[in-house]
């Protein structure tokens, strides 16, 4: 069942509640809430081991992402006719938008038009860390930052 704005009656093993249709993200299947998740990323990443790392993650966060296999396909083939704007209605779909910028921190502009769709929608944006190992600090390190910015 999917998201319609409305109320309905829910049952459990021992117990009926209401619950509410919100977004058309969430779909209802045997007991189960799945919430879709649009994995915004630049192409060059697709395939790789760091798109796999970020497709875990968003399904360790209780995610799936979507679209999935079938729909890439028939999304990228739409993509060639009518460009970006065929990426729309899988953002729509989606509970959250997860999204990996370019190594030095910019974001594409089809990444960025997908940010932009979520946000006139008001799905929430995730950004996915990047480069974590390169920005730890070390205890002093974190304490002169700290320091200079008149924290300590």
């Amino acid at each position: 069942m999917k998201g319609t704005g409305d109320w309905v009656n829910s049952t459990r093993p021992g117990q009926t509640y209401k619950t509410f249709l919100a977004h058309p993200a969430y779909e209802f299947k045997e007991e189960t809430m799945e919430k879709k998740a649009y994995y915004a990323r630049p192409i060059n990443i697709d395939n790789t081991p760091q798109a796999e790392r970020d497709i875990a993650l968003i399904c360790e966060l209780g995610f799936m992402p979507y679209p999935v296999a079938d729909d890439k396909k028939v999304a990228l083939d739409a993509y060639k006719v009518s460009g970006m704007v065929a990426f729309r209605p899988y953002v729509q779909r989606c509970a959250a938008l997860f999204f990996r910028a370019f190594p030095d921190g910019s974001i594409g502009a089809g990444v960025a038009k997908e940010i932009a769709w979520a946000e006139e929608m008001n799905i929430p944006v995730v950004e996915i860390p990047r480069q974590i190992a390169r920005r730890t600090l070390s205890v002093d390190d974190t304490k002169a930052m700290l320091a200079e910015l008149g924290q300590r």
